[in-house]
């Protein structure tokens, strides 16, 4: 009999450490530490704004140049894309996520698509284009952010000064947006 429950007790033991999402060690000064376990964030989209409403669980985006997105491209790469009236603008850099937190690591490429807002055709009646795209160069820059829960909504805070808020958007489709960005040749400009 005692055989018996040694066995389901073994069996129970791994399978439950089969379902654990963080691990516990003691490292060399005996002090625990968990460990998070990495995270691949393949073809996710965030929203991004300068605000989150905690009684209502979403980002408020109430003003112009506040939204944003980020787009997880790989397991590695991402674009971030901040929206205004007169021009958006197209980050890229690689990425590291755990349970708890992403880091960008932005490396300060960046493509500013100026929209056309004044009359559609130049004083010859040729039309305009529609927008003109920039190449600058930026210092590269890190940003780390955290996670956290609000209901059954998990949200990011970007940043520590000056923070944004993220929320995984279930409706992004980050395959469209490639497909957008390389019609415009902003992809191709971006130089992965």
């Amino acid at each position: 009999m005692n055989k018996y429950l040694l066995i389901i007790f073994c069996s129970w033991i791994s399978a439950c450490s089969l379902f654990e999402t963080n691990a516990t060690i003691k490292n060399p000064k005996n002090k625990l530490a968990i460990i998070t376990q990495k995270r691949d964030l393949s073809n996710k989209a965030m929203s991004i704004g300068p605000y989150f409403n905690t009684s209502k669980c979403e980002i408020e985006i109430e003003c112009d140049c506040c939204a944003s997105d980020l787009l997880f491209i790989d397991d590695k790469r991402f674009v971030y894309i901040a929206y205004c009236l007169e021009s958006d603008s197209y980050l890229k850099g690689v990425y590291e996520a755990n349970d708890t937190s992403i880091t960008l690591h932005f490396d300060g490429k960046q493509i500013i698509k100026e929209h056309n807002l004044d009359d559609p055709k130049d004083s010859l009646g040729l039309a305009k284009p529609e927008f003109i795209l920039k190449d600058t160069i930026n210092k590269a820059t890190t940003l780390t952010t955290s996670k956290y829960q609000c209901g059954k909504i998990a949200y990011y805070k970007i940043g520590r000064e000056n923070p944004e808020y993220g929320v995984f958007d279930k409706k992004g489709d980050v395959k469209a947006a490639i497909a957008a960005m390389k019609k415009e040749q902003i992809w191709q400009r971006l130089k992965w």
